[in-house]
């Protein structure tokens, strides 16, 4: 569904991150709930728990062969049990922020432009060197909630009378906002453009490439 013609609204660009959960094109910015980095000790708490339970339960009763059922003991279920609320409290806390954020976002503008991206080759696995850098990144980006805001979005905006639109990804990053110029990026949050000179936040930079692309 198109925005009304009389919606005085803004249109926005929206660049989703790790880092904040949304980088908006007007300067505002969403922050990432990080829930799962939040509960990470409590989580490896409980991880660890359950292993030196399951151990000792192996060492009383023998390994468990492959398909056995074998009864638990109280303490490995009250384990088990202790691992799942944490869980569910981590699920809990991303699912209100993302939920509260793409309310907000879809009762403020009249049009959200975001990026078209690819959630499974974005958290692909990497083999050999590299690959606990990758999977550290590859849960940051699951922890932010980043890759649901387009799918709450596309929803919520015809409910409150807006619009989502959608845009390619590539460039955005690396194009310069003011002149059009493509520059390399690396792993600063600052964008220099090494032909006009301009200094801008990364996501900033970003988030008004998107909202150009779309032409509003």
């Amino acid at each position: 569904a198109e925005a009304a013609a009389d919606d005085t609204r803004p249109a926005v660009g929206l660049d989703a991150g790790v880092r904040e959960l949304a980088h908006l094109s007007d300067g505002t910015v969403i922050e990432n709930p990080q829930a799962l980095a939040r509960e990470a000790k409590r989580l490896r708490r409980a991880h660890l728990s359950i292993a030196r339970k399951q151990r000792a339960a192996d060492k009383r009763c023998g390994k468990r062969k492959k398909g056995e059922r074998r009864e638990e003991s109280k303490r490995l279920k009250r384990a088990r049990v202790r691992m799942a609320r944490v869980s569910h409290r981590v699920a809990n806390v991303r699912k209100d922020a993302l939920h509260k954020a793409t309310t907000w976002l879809a009762r403020t503008y009249s049009v959200v432009v975001v990026e078209k991206l690819d959630g499974a080759q974005m958290t692909e696995g990497r083999k050999g060197r590299g690959r606990a850098r990758k999977a550290r990144l590859n849960r940051a980006i699951l922890d932010s909630g980043m890759l649901r805001v387009r799918s709450l979005l596309a929803y919520k905006m015809p409910l409150h009378g807006g619009e989502l639109r959608e845009v390619a990804a590539a460039y955005t990053s690396q194009t310069c906002s003011r002149c059009g110029a493509r520059n390399a990026v690396g792993a600063s949050k600052r964008y220099e453009c090494a032909q006009c000179g301009v200094v801008l936040d990364r996501d900033d930079n970003a988030s008004q490439n998107i909202k150009a692309a779309a032409s509003c």
